[in-house]
C-alpha cells in the first residue's frame, strides 16, 4: 500500500552556493538540513535548490497510530478508510487492512502490548525510569486494543524521567516509543509482523507546532486528488518538525544528546514475539525473550551510538550537469512558493540509508560531501529486519528470533549480512564519510549475534564449539584495524568489531569449527586357547558284575564305582 507524506517546507537560500550551517551551540540531534537559511522563495529569486539528506530518524515526529480498512463501495486508493476500532464497520472481517499502534505504557501486571518497563544502567547502577505522561497526550487516530481479535492498542509516546540522569538540554526526560505494525487476517483479528523502539533524551520546546494527522479517502475524487487520494500523512507544523521526536498543539519533544557511558534497557509484553531479524542503532546489545502467560516479555539492552547524517541544499545551476541529469527526476520532498511548478520547484533527495540508492548517493555526491558529515547524533534504536526471499533458509524463521545485527554506520545493509559460498563468511556492506560533523576520524561499531543452531545449520556444524575470526576490508582490500569480541554464550554465538574506519569497509564474519576426531576402532582381542600339558589315560570302574571304562587326563571313577 504507497503511503503519500505530503508536507510543506520552507525553501532555504543564501546567495550563492548552499552551505548547512548548523550553530556551535545547538546539538547534534537537532541537525535540520533546513536550518539555517532564510525563507526565499526559488520561483522569486530564480534560485532552484536541489539537495541530498541521509538519515536514519527524519521521519521520528511523524509516526502515529491508525488503522486503516475499505470501504467495500469504492474500489482503489478512494475507498481506504481510517477506523476508529477493530468493531468499526470498514475494519470488521474481510474489510480491516493494517494497522501501526505505538504502545502505551503498562498499566496492570497481565496486561499485553505495553511498555513494561525502561531503565538506565549507569556504572553499573541501575536507575529505573518513572513515566511521567504520553507526548502528544492523544493522537488523531489513536485506537483501543481488543485482545480477542489480538488487537494492540494505538496511542502515543511515553515521557520517562531517571532521576539524577541529566542530559545535554538539561532535564532528565526520556522519550520512549515501541511500535508494532500487523496486518488484519481473515477472522477479523491482526498478525503483527513487525517491531520497532526508540529512546530519545528530550526537552520540550515551545513553537508552531502541531500534531501530525493520518487522512483516509474520505471526499477526495479523481483526479483533484494528485497522488494522495488514500492515506496520507498531513503535518499542520510550521516550524521545523525534523528537530523533534514527537509533536503536541504548540510543543516540540526536541531531540538532546545522551549521556555518556550509559545504556539502557526497553523491555515491553507483547502478544507475539518478534521472529527472524532485528536490526539496531546501537552498541553491544544484550536482547531476552521470556514467555510469560498468553505472550513474551522482551527486554532489550543496548548503549547508543553515533551515527553520521548526510543533509545540504545546493544551487542547482552550480552543481554537475551528471549530478542533475540522475537526480532531477529521482523522487524527494518538492517544493515553492505560490503555484507549485514542478520545472522550478526545489527538491530534497530524502534517501533511506538502508538501501542500495543510499550507497550510490554517497559516491556521487563525494565532492560536495568531502568526506565529513553534516551532524553526528547519538542514537538508540531497534527495528525488525526484512530477510527478504534472497537469504539463506537458515536465515528465515517465523516461530523465533534467530539473528541481531546493529552498526553506526551512515549507510548499511538492509538485511542480515550475506552468505559468500566461495570465501565462507557472512558479509555486511556499510559506508560512512570518514570524518565527523567536528574533524574527527569516525570510528564504526559493528555487532552480530546469531542463533548458536543457526550458524550450525547455516555451516552444517556439529554441536562442537565454534570459532569466528572477523575481517574489515576497505577499499583497497587492505585490512582495517579494530578491536574484535567472538564468545558463544546461552544458546548465543556473539560477535562484535569496534574502532574501525570508513568509508566504505566490507564486515566480514567467518565461522569455524575444527573437525571432530576420528575414532579409531580397538582391536578386539583373540580369546586365549589354554593347551594341554599332558596326555589321555584310560581307566577301568566296577560296581558289581557292571563295568564302566573312563577317559580323560586325570580319570575317576562315578559314585559308586571301584577302580579295577
Amino acid at each position: 500500500m504507497k503511503k503519500i507524506i505530503a508536507s510543506v517546507i520552507t525553501a532555504l537560500v543564501l546567495g550563492g552556493s548552499m552551505v548547512t550551517v548548523q550553530a556551535a551551540d545547538i546539538p547534534d540531534e537537532q541537525f535540520s538540513v533546513m536550518s539555517g537559511y532564510q525563507s526565499k522563495a526559488s520561483d522569486i529569486t530564480g534560485i532552484q535548490l536541489l539537495g541530498l539528506s541521509i538519515e536514519d530518524n527524519t521521519n521520528l515526529s511523524e509516526r502515529v497510530s491508525n488503522m486503516v480498512g475499505r470501504d467495500p463501495n469504492i474500489s482503489g486508493d478512494l475507498g481506504l478508510r481510517l477506523c476508529k476500532s477493530g468493531d468499526d464497520k470498514y475494519c470488521q472481517s474481510g474489510l480491516g487492512l493494517y494497522l501501526y499502534a505505538i504502545l502505551p505504557p503498562c498499566k496492570e501486571s497481565n496486561e499485553l502490548n505495553c511498555i513494561s518497563e525502561l531503565v538506565a544502567i549507569k556504572d553499573g547502577v541501575e536507575i529505573k525510569g518513572e513515566y511521567k505522561r504520553n507526548f502528544p497526550a492523544h493522537g488523531y487516530t489513536d485506537f483501543p486494543g481488543d485482545a480477542t481479535k489480538n488487537i494492540p492498542e494505538g496511542s502515543t509516546p511515553s515521557i520517562w524521567s531517571f532521576s539524577g540522569l541529566t542530559h545535554s538540554g538539561g532535564t532528565s526526560e526520556y522519550l520512549a516509543a515501541f511500535g508494532v505494525s500487523a496486518n488484519f487476517n481473515s477472522s477479523g483479528g491482526v498478525t503483527i509482523n513487525s517491531y520497532n523502539a526508540t529512546i530519545n533524551p528530550i526537552s520540550i520546546k515551545s513553537g508552531k507546532f502541531a500534531r501530525n494527522q493520518v487522512l483516509d479517502g474520505t471526499g477526495k475524487s479523481l483526479p483533484s486528488c494528485m497522488g494522495h487520494c488514500g492515506i496520507e500523512l498531513r503535518s499542520w507544523s510550521e516550524d521545523d518538525k525534523f528537530v523533534c521526536a514527537s509533536l503536541d498543539e504548540g510543543f516540540c519533544a526536541l531531540r538532546e544528546s545522551f549521556p555518556a557511558g550509559v545504556r539502557f534497557r526497553l523491555s515491553a509484553r507483547l502478544s507475539q514475539s518478534p521472529t527472524g531479524w532485528l536490526h539496531g542503532r546501537m552498541k553491544s546489545p544484550n536482547i531476552e525473550i521470556k514467555e510469560i502467560a498468553r505472550g513474551v516479555n522482551i527486554s532489550i539492552e543496548a548503549e547508543p551510538v553515533t551515527v553520521p547524517v548526510v543533509g545540504l541544499l545546493e544551487d542547482k545551476s552550480k552543481l554537475p550537469t551528471t549530478l542533475i541529469s540522475k537526480y532531477e527526476n529521482v523522487g524527494g520532498f518538492s517544493w515553492s512558493r505560490g503555484a507549485y511548478n514542478p520545472s522550478t520547484a526545489n527538491k530534497l533527495l530524502m534517501i533511506s540509508p538502508d538501501s542500495q540508492e543510499a550507497f550510490d548517493a554517497l559516491q556521487a555526491w563525494k565532492d560536495l560531501i568531502k568526506d565529513r558529515a553534516n551532524a553526528s547524533p547519538t542514537t538508540w534504536a531497534v527495528r525488525t529486519l526484512n530477510t527478504g526471499k534472497s537469504m539463506p533458509k537458515c536465515f528465515v524463521n517465523s516461530s523465533e528470533l534467530v539473528g541481531i545485527v546493529s552498526t553506526n554506520s551512515m549507510v548499511y545493509l538492509g538485511s542480515p549480512p550475506s552468505f559468500d559460498q566461495e570465501s565462507q563468511s557472512l558479509d555486511y556492506k556499510v559506508a560512512s564519510p570518514h570524518f565527523t560533523s567536528k574533524g574527527d576520524v569516525f570510528k564504526g561499531t559493528y555487532d552480530l549475534q546469531i542463533k548458536s543452531e543457526t550458524a550450525r545449520c547455516l555451516y552444517g556444524f556439529s554441536s562442537a564449539p565454534i570459532s569466528a575470526k572477523i575481517s574489515i576490508i576497505n577499499e583497497s582490500g587492505e585490512q582495517n584495524v579494530a578491536t574484535t569480541v567472538v564468545n558463544e554464550k546461552g544458546g548465543w554465538l556473539k560477535m562484535a568489531a569496534y574502532g574501525f574506519t570508513f568509508s566504505s569497509p566490507i564486515l566480514k564474519v567467518k565461522l569455524t569449527q575444527e573437525a571432530a576426531p576420528v575414532a579409531t576402532p580397538k582391536e578386539t582381542p583373540a580369546p586365549s586357547v589354554s593347551v594341554a600339558s599332558s596326555t589321555k589315560s584310560t581307566i577301568t570302574c566296577v560296581k558289581g558284575k557292571t563295568t564302566k571304562k573312563v577317559t580323560g587326563i586325570k580319570p575317576t571313577c562315578p559314585v559308586g564305582y571301584k577302580k579295577k
